[in-house]
């Protein structure tokens, strides 16, 4: 297994394209928030949001490159528990607006440390992301091997789902490495 800072584990992929434009997009509104003056109780709030976004889009596009199976559900891992502050941040932007957070202090740490609790679970167990496994394909004389993340909750919610096609079953790789 590679280490999440080696070149040698990522390889550019068509896939993250998207990711890393929105990712390019998310930076920029994190250096505007940086360096715009405010409410700074609202500024931090928004900050907090645009960071947990920031680091869920380069996470996912740093696992989409990533050739390593191991590495890349790390890294999906890592993209994905910092959403788990998405609804405190939330919370206290809407309680600041109106001048109300002062009354909901221990409400908001609550929720604070629920969100952190979750985010610890995602990054050190399988209880969050539990669908992620390893899976190998033979293409012609080249073995494949990838973690892969099942979606039959998107299939469930949404029948007419065209992206994965079916015959995908709802696998996304992340990390592809040939053998």
């Amino acid at each position: 297994m590679r280490g999440l800072f080696d070149a040698d584990a990522y390889a550019f992929s068509a896939l993250s394209l998207p990711y890393l434009v929105v990712t390019a997009g998310v930076f920029a509104l994190v250096v505007y928030l940086l360096f715009t003056r405010g409410h700074p109780i609202i500024r931090v709030a928004l900050l907090a949001g645009a960071t947990c976004g920031l680091v869920f889009c380069a996470g996912q596009t740093a696992a989409l490159c990533c050739v390593d199976p191991e590495v890349a559900v790390r890294l999906y891992r890592i993209a994905v528990a910092p959403v788990s502050f998405v609804g405190p941040v939330a919370f206290a932007l809407t309680l600041s607006v109106g001048n109300r957070l002062h009354h909901h202090r221990l409400l908001l740490a609550v929720a604070i440390a629920a969100a952190s609790v979750t985010a610890a679970l995602t990054l050190g167990t399988d209880l969050v992301i539990q669908d992620v496994r390893d899976q190998t394909a033979k293409l012609g004389e080249t073995e494949f091997q990838a973690a892969v993340r099942t979606t039959p909750a998107l299939r469930k919610l949404f029948p007419a789902l065209l992206i994965p096609s079916r015959e995908l079953d709802g696998l996304i790789a992340l990390g592809v490495k040939a053998k």
